[in-house]
Order: C-alpha cells, then sequence, then structure tokens
C-alpha cells in the first residue's frame, strides 16, 4: 500500500512536467482577412531563445505542442508589423485572434514605388525573386532568408521550421563553407529558392535546402562598399566590398568581408543525479567571447552564351579569436563531502581555409542540360588553452593544451537531364568525394591526450524521373551510395573500418489546380555523425567533466513521410 500512494504521487509530481499543450490560434490581417505563411516564434519569456516554431495554413489557422511554462509568442511578416505577446501555458489554449497591422513610417514626403510580389510557388517549394520586391531593400542574407515563410532564425544559425540547418546551393553547387555565403550582397542574388521536400538530386541526408541563384551585371566596372556598426554590451563592425569587371563573354569578380566582434554568453546549469547517493550539481558559466575575420573571393568566368557558362572561384577566410571564461560549479551529496570549484579558462583559436571551385553549366535548349563542379577544400584551426582550478581546499591547479585539425576534402559532381516534353524528364547524377583529416590534442598535463586521422571515400550515383499530367505530377528515384570510412587512434592503435552500400529510393505525388498545390512525398535518407565527434581525443572541463569523442560511431537510415498543402495564388507574381 506504501509502494502504491508512493507512486501514485510521483506520478502526479511527473506527470505536469512531461505533459504537453496543444496550442492554437488565428490571424487576420487589418482588412479582417485570414493571413496564411506568418511566421509565429514561440521564445522562452526567461531568456527570449527559440524555442519552436510554426506557420499559419491557409485559413490563418496556427497549432503546436509546448510543454507547460511562460512563453512570448512573436508573428512576423513580410510587410507587417512585428507583434509580441506574453503568454502562461499550463492547459490546452486557444488564443484570441490576432490582428497583424500594415508597417507604416512617417516620411516627410511621398514617393509611390510598386513592388511585385516576392514568392511563388512550384512543384517543389517556394520562391523568392529579389530584384524590384521588397526583398531587394534588406541588408544581409540572414535579414533576406527570413523573410521567406518557414525560416526561422535561432541564436547564430539560420533553421527551417520542422528540418533544422538547411543545406545550401549557389547557382546549383553545394556550399561547402561559410565564406561564400558571408561575401554575398544582396544586389547579386537574383533569387532563392526553399526547397522542403528533397529528392535524391541533392543529398542523402534528411535536410532543407535553400538554393540561391545570382544575376550577372552589366558590362563595365562595377563596385560595391557597404558596412554596419551595431552598439550593444559591445561594438560590432563588419564591412564588405565587391568588385567586378564584365567585358563581352568575361566577368572578373572579386570581395572581401571584414568581421569583428565581441560578446558575452552566460549558462546555468542545475542538476540532479540519482543513484546510491543523489547529487545536485550547479554549474554558472560567464563567458565572454570575441572574434575576428578576414573573408576573401575571386574569379573568372567565360559566358559561351546566356546559357552556357565556364568558370574558376577562389575563397579564403582567416579567423581568430578567444574565449575567457569563469566557472562556479557545486557537487552537493545528499551524503558525504561537498565540492565547491572556481575555473577559469582563456582558450584563443585560429583558423585558415583555402577553398578552389571550378564549374561548368549547358543548357542545349534542345532538352539537354548540364551541371558540373570540382573542389578542392583545405582547413586548418588551432587552439592553445589554459584552465585554472580552484577547490574548497584552495588548492591550485593548472593547466595547458593545444589542439590542432588538418583536412583536406577533393569532390566532384555531375548532374545531367533530358526533358522529352510529353514523356517526363529524366535526371542522372554522379557525386564523388574524398576526405582525410587528422585531428590532435596535446595535454601539459597528460589527459588522454589524442591523435585520430580520418579517411572517407564516397562515391554516389542517382536516377529521377518526373512526369506531369494535367494536374497530376509524378516523381520517383533512386540513388546508390557507396562509402568507406577509415578512422585510426594513432596514440592506442585503436582502428574502425566502415563499409556502407546504402539505396535511398524517394517518391512524390502532386496534385495542383488553379489555387492549390497538394503534394504526398515518401523518402529514404541517412544520418551520419560527423567527423569532430569520431575520435578518441577527450576534451577537459573540470575535475568531474570532460568530453570525449566515439569511434565507433555508425550511420542510422530514417524514413521521411510528408504532406503538405498550398494555396497557389498566394505567391503567384504580378
Amino acid at each position: 500500500m506504501k509502494k502504491l500512494f508512493l507512486y501514485v504521487i510521483g506520478s502526479l509530481i511527473i506527470l505536469p512536467v512531461y505533459s504537453q499543450h496543444l496550442i492554437k490560434g488565428t490571424i487576420i490581417d487589418s482588412e479582417n482577412a485570414v493571413m496564411p505563411m506568418v511566421n509565429v516564434a514561440f521564445l522562452n519569456q526567461a531568456d527570449s531563445t527559440l524555442v519552436t516554431g510554426a506557420v499559419s495554413d491557409s485559413c490563418g489557422v496556427y497549432g503546436i505542442s509546448l510543454a507547460g511554462g511562460n512563453y512570448i509568442i512573436r508573428y512576423s511578416y513580410l510587410g507587417y508589423e512585428t507583434l509580441c505577446r506574453n503568454i502562461q501555458v499550463n492547459a490546452n489554449l486557444t488564443l484570441p485572434v490576432v490582428k497583424m497591422e500594415l508597417a507604416q513610417t512617417e516620411l516627410e514626403g511621398v514617393e509611390v514605388t510598386a513592388y511585385r510580389k516576392p514568392f511563388k510557388l512550384d512543384r517543389e517549394g517556394i520562391t523568392a525573386d529579389v530584384p524590384n520586391t521588397i526583398l531587394a531593400r534588406q541588408t544581409t542574407l540572414d535579414d533576406l532568408l527570413c523573410k521567406i515563410p518557414g525560416i526561422q532564425k535561432r541564436g547564430e544559425d539560420i533553421e527551417v521550421i520542422g528540418r533544422g540547418l538547411p543545406a545550401y546551393y549557389i547557382n546549383g553547387r553545394e556550399v561547402t563553407d561559410q565564406t561564400e555565403l558571408d561575401n554575398l550582397a544582396i544586389d547579386q542574388i537574383q533569387s532563392v529558392r526553399l526547397v522542403t521536400n528533397t529528392g535524391v538530386r541533392y543529398h542523402s541526408e534528411q535536410r532543407a535546402v535553400i538554393e540561391i541563384k545570382t544575376k550577372r551585371l552589366g558590362e563595365g566596372l562595377a563596385f560595391n562598399v557597404s558596412g554596419n556598426l551595431l552598439q550593444g554590451n559591445y561594438l560590432s563592425q563588419n564591412y564588405k566590398m565587391n568588385g567586378s569587371y564584365n567585358y563581352k563573354n568575361w566577368d572578373f569578380f572579386l570581395s572581401y568581408n571584414y568581421d569583428r566582434g565581441k560578446k558575452d554568453s552566460n549558462l546555468d546549469v542545475y542538476q540532479q543525479t540519482q543513484s546510491d547517493t543523489i547529487w545536485n550539481l550547479t554549474d554558472l558559466t560567464r563567458k565572454q567571447i570575441f572574434n575576428e575575420s578576414h573573408a576573401y573571393t575571386g574569379g573568372v568566368s567565360y559566358h559561351f552564351s546566356p546559357e552556357s557558362e565556364i568558370g574558376l572561384k577562389y575563397e579564403g577566410k582567416y579567423s581568430e579569436g578567444s574565449t575567457f571564461s569563469k566557472d562556479t560549479l557545486s557537487m552537493i551529496p545528499d551524503k558525504g563531502t561537498s565540492t565547491f570549484i572556481r575555473n577559469l579558462s582563456d582558450v584563443s583559436d585560429k583558423s585558415v581555409s583555402n577553398h578552389l571551385n571550378l564549374y561548368y553549366t549547358n543548357d542545349w535548349k534542345n532538352g539537354w542540360k548540364m551541371n558540373a563542379f570540382g573542389d578542392y577544400l583545405h582547413k586548418t584551426d588551432r587552439s592553445r588553452g589554459n584552465i585554472r582550478e580552484w577547490e574548497s581546499d584552495g588548492v591550485e591547479t593548472s593547466m595547458d593544451y593545444y589542439r590542432k585539425a588538418d583536412w583536406d576534402l577533393f569532390a566532384a559532381k555531375l548532374n545531367l537531364s533530358y526533358e522529352t516534353g510529353k514523356a517526363g524528364t529524366f535526371s542522372f547524377g554522379y557525386d564523388f568525394s574524398h576526405t582525410t583529416g587528422t585531428d590532435y590534442i596535446e595535454y601539459v598535463r597528460a589527459l588522454n591526450n589524442g591523435s585520430t586521422s580520418n579517411t572517407e571515400m564516397k562515391n554516389s550515383l542517382y536516377l529521377s524521373y518526373d512526369y506531369t499530367w494535367n494536374n497530376l505530377s509524378l516523381g520517383a528515384g533512386l540513388r546508390y551510395e557507396h562509402i568507406r570510412s577509415d578512422l585510426r587512434e594513432n596514440n592506442s592503435n585503436k582502428n574502425q573500418n566502415q563499409t556502407y552500400h546504402n539505396f535511398l529510393p524517394s517518391v512524390s505525388l502532386s496534385y495542383n489546380t488553379e489555387n492549390l498545390q497538394q503534394s504526398l512525398t515518401y523518402s529514404v535518407h541517412t544520418e551520419r555523425p560527423p567527423f569532430g565527434v569520431m575520435n578518441d581525443n577527450a576534451v577537459y572541463t573540470d575535475r568531474f567533466t570532460y568530453q570525449k569523442g566515439n569511434l565507433y560511431l555508425k550511420q542510422a537510415l530514417t524514413h521521411d513521410l510528408n504532406y503538405m498543402l498550398f494555396y497557389k495564388f498566394l505567391f503567384e507574381v504580378i
């Protein structure tokens, strides 16, 4: 009877912590018409961090499941005032109707400017045209992307709601280094396309894709310089320079981006561990982070025709930074001796990357299209750190460490498609990549010093077919991947060799009318651990905590079933 009573009491305590509540509401505009595709973000009321998000449907209705707590709801849509509301969630809620108002600015004079609607819907996703739309007035790429329905910013990262971090493509080529995005100016962008249902043409991972197409400037010399200063707790600076010279069929281009900033980061952790002894851990971390980076790009391209181009591009980046942190940690058991630690950590790091890209694209106008790319990327990371600890008895411990990582990537990709007209479109592709790298860490006071070498070779083939008949569209594809991965822990002679043979199918069915689009997609994807955690190195935090990699992590296959519904007229370009 006593056990039953404790079980019931425990259930009553635990149930509210894990219960989820349904939150829903409706959004209208200033004329009381429903508003689809409004971004609805739910933020933690304590620190304004993004918890989750939703997008209103064709009826202006949104819904989400949330754990109990206090939240801030942020409603945003291009051209409208952003609204914020505080709510407390402790049960299922139907929120009051939210009315969005057009953004208004007081002007000394009036200038009438016509902008076309930026969004339109195609068979695979949403496309945003940038020139001559309000999107062209954004100052940074992140600002532009966050204006596209379904895209939110979480901290420093851009995320697609329900899909996490996206993969980026520029002019059909996958972006392998953030440098290329940093150097991209808004006036260089022709269109941005968000693809949430990725087929076999892109990659084997379950990620959304953001495709960016750039435009060719007119003949002659073009030069653009911009800068931003942001004053918060500290002054942040960003300066960008873009230049190009176009003569007949030749394009020469270069860019430079300088970024400098400092910020504070605070993290409080409270944790209880129950075993034979109950441990209560409190970890208060205060960090000050400084970053400075130089990114540069240069290249040349030759246009055989408006549909055919060959080019060579170089991208480089040099960055350095430092992080100073103060930690206060306490470990208090219900029995035994408590421990208190004060920890000071000072880390400096440097990173250098060099990327060379050769590309060729052609559209023969007889149904055949081809894209071919070759890449070489080398990246070097270095960091040095010092950790000083004082425990309850006042004894001081000091530790220095040095870490370095060197990576080389060779990659090639070929895409070939043929549009038959009435019989549909056939696409074929081949991907190759060879990655080698070494991750090394050394402590002056020995703590499992590590040196791990990684080598991976991937060959991938895909074949897809798309067919449209009246309002019905069918897509099917199959990707085959052969991956050979060799990992070696140099100090202990541990080895982990893995070979994968993956067959990844994808099937989609969509039905389009004049105003409505529906699509149903099924696909299989891979999830593989990043190289950074596939090692035997130990990263020291304090006497109780250090992070260690794992040589024996393996891939996983996921099956994705996705249904989408849109009113097409909302995205037509006028």
